[in-house]
């Protein structure tokens, strides 16, 4: 069964794609910036298969009181303790139907249990919505940042859509030199991830 929105649209093809090529050696430098600034990515290769090719890094986020993540509760919404720490893990894989990389993640508490995608929402920038009103800007919101099954490891995982990751890279490479990294520290902060600073100055 094909999850709905995983497919390409005849607009996102008008665009350039990332080949495997490209993003293997945007990886591997990616991994070099990362190893001279302290930044811990963790690789992971199928040396039967080019295309999964994924690096992941681990993140722990203190929630204070006020937060949207810490008014919700998987079983019944009741509101959980402040400043409580959630762990993140971040993967960044390849996605092949759309042929550009793709940020995927997972945030769980200390009971192991996950944060619920409703209190993820309230952590996606309004100006990824400023476009859309009302209900549809709800749709848009759910279309944007979603859980799916992960394409190597199956099993659930949060997902930042791909669907405008081509128009996105095309325009970036105009002007950056590191199309990766400026693709990753734009949408990165979006869900948490925290990008120091000397890395981010390097695109």
């Amino acid at each position: 069964m094909m999850l709905r929105g995983l497919e390409p649209d005849s607009e996102a093809l008008l665009w350039k794609m990332v080949s495997v090529g490209e993003y293997r050696d945007a990886i591997h430098s990616f991994l070099k910036l990362c190893s001279g600034a302290g930044e811990e990515w963790t690789p992971f290769e199928d040396d039967m298969d080019e295309t999964r090719l994924m690096i992941v890094k681990k993140q722990i986020i203190v929630v204070g009181e006020g937060s949207a993540v810490e008014t919700y509760d998987d079983v019944n919404s009741s509101p959980v303790d402040t400043n409580i720490p959630l762990y993140f893990e971040y993967h960044v894989i390849y996605n092949q139907p759309f042929s550009v990389p793709q940020l995927l993640f997972t945030a769980t508490r200390p009971d192991e249990s996950l944060v619920p995608l409703s209190a993820l929402h309230e952590w996606v920038p309004q100006s990824l919505i400023s476009s859309h009103s009302g209900d549809q800007g709800k749709q848009y919101l759910w279309e944007t940042l979603t859980q799916i099954e992960h394409p190597i490891l199956h099993r659930p995982i949060y997902a930042l859509h791909p669907c405008q990751t081509s128009s996105f890279i095309t325009q970036i490479r105009k002007f950056s030199k590191n199309w990766f990294l400026s693709w990753l520290t734009s949408i990165g902060p979006a869900v948490g991830l925290k990008i120091p600073l000397s890395l981010a100055k390097a695109h």
